[in-house]
């Protein structure tokens, strides 16, 4: 496996891989890497690359151990748009060629996933969704607790039973919700958060989230600093900051 690339700015790069599937990318360093597999089949390897100002890319691949799919391959020929917001429509297609032959609709499946993220480097799958028999479709992008992303998984299988696979990736678009109180250190709640403020999380756009300005001893809430009721519910479409007022109880 080969991932050799020049920064556009110059900058040294690292490589990790995940050639296990085990989400860790604990199994090579370097541009390239080579893993022996206990056994024929499709694996999905994935590579993380860091530039020396910390910014990281990461990028899978289906490779073939033992040639398992005998010259069937999988290729996903659109996914758009690759880069999403919650409710965005995306439209994907691909196809399944054995040889030279074409294989026929019926043969292709795909499942969409959500890989969810709680600890970096660490990622569980959730399908959300599976299209049987179809060269193309379309999808909503779904709403997840972030972090995550979404794989898009093509697998064509022949007459004899051989089958290949695809992935694609698709990343969200995020944004920032800056939370504070006044008086300061209020413990306010973003979703089930409910960690002191100040504090900033990053979210999907498009995405719902739930603000909440606890009851206080001694203290009661005044206002948000744009308004809005005590327990709100605020749709994401660019990134902002919010604090939660309160004066001291008579």
């Amino acid at each position: 496996l080969d991932a050799t690339a020049d920064d556009p700015g110059g900058l040294a790069l690292t490589y990790a891989w995940d050639l296990d599937g085990d989400g860790s990318f604990d199994d090579a360093s370097g541009p390239t890497a080579v893993y022996v597999y206990g056994s024929a089949g499709d694996r999905l390897a994935s590579v993380k690359v860091t530039d020396s100002h910390g910014a990281i890319t990461t990028a899978s691949q289906v490779v073939s151990a033992g040639d398992a799919s005998g010259g069937l391959q999988a290729t996903i020929t659109e996914v758009s748009p690759a880069v999403f917001q919650v409710g965005d429509l995306v439209q994907f297609a691909g196809e399944g060629q054995d040889g030279t032959q074409l294989l026929a609709e019926a043969a292709l499946q795909w499942d969409l996933v959500v890989q969810h993220c709680p600890i970096v480097d660490h990622c569980h799958p959730h399908v959300v969704q599976s299209f049987e028999g179809v060269a193309a479709g379309s999808f909503v992008a779904p709403e997840h607790g972030y972090p995550y992303y979404l794989e898009l998984i093509l697998r064509v299988t022949s007459a004899d039973g051989r089958q290949a696979t695809a992935v694609a990736r698709l990343d969200p678009r995020t944004a920032e919700i800056a939370i504070a109180s006044e008086p300061p250190g209020f413990p306010v709640a973003l979703n089930q958060d409910a960690t002191p403020t100040p504090r900033t999380a990053t979210v999907v756009l498009g995405s719902q989230n739930t603000l909440t300005a606890p009851d206080l001893a001694g203290y009661t809430f005044t206002g948000w600093s744009d308004g809005g009721p005590q327990v709100r519910v605020l749709t994401v479409s660019q990134s902002v900051a919010l604090t939660a007022n309160y004066q001291r109880s008579v």
